[in-house]
């Protein structure tokens, strides 16, 4: 049964793996977010991971498992009391419904839902 798990990455590496994941044709999510930097009297633009070293992977633990801890990029997949815990679709739909088409988060006064 395909679910959604929480993949930690070394640092920087989000797009490798997120890349990797859909070569081997699983459902990943990297939502990202807009930074803005000064620098000479000049403002720009910079997209970022919503949360650096993380993204969120669609798969059968029983299965897919060995493919993606495995991975290069992938330090490991979050767990609880030994056993990789899924993330609820509703938490990671929430996510989703607050990105536009290019996975970047829309800025709202809140993330609470309305």
């Amino acid at each position: 049964m395909n679910l959604w798990y929480v993949i930690q990455t070394k640092l920087n590496k989000e797009e490798e793996v997120q890349s990797f994941l859909s070569i081997q044709g699983i459902e990943a999510f990297n939502p990202l977010m807009e930074t803005f930097r000064i620098k000479g009297g000049k403002e720009s633009k910079k997209l970022i991971p919503l949360f650096p070293t993380y993204l969120f992977g669609k798969f059968d633990v029983e299965q897919d498992y060995p493919l993606i801890r495995w991975a290069r990029g992938v330090k490991k997949i979050l767990r609880f009391g030994g056993y990789p815990t899924p993330v609820s679709e509703a938490v990671v739909e929430l996510i989703r419904q607050r990105t536009d088409a290019d996975g970047v988060v829309k800025r709202t006064s809140s993330f609470c839902s309305e």
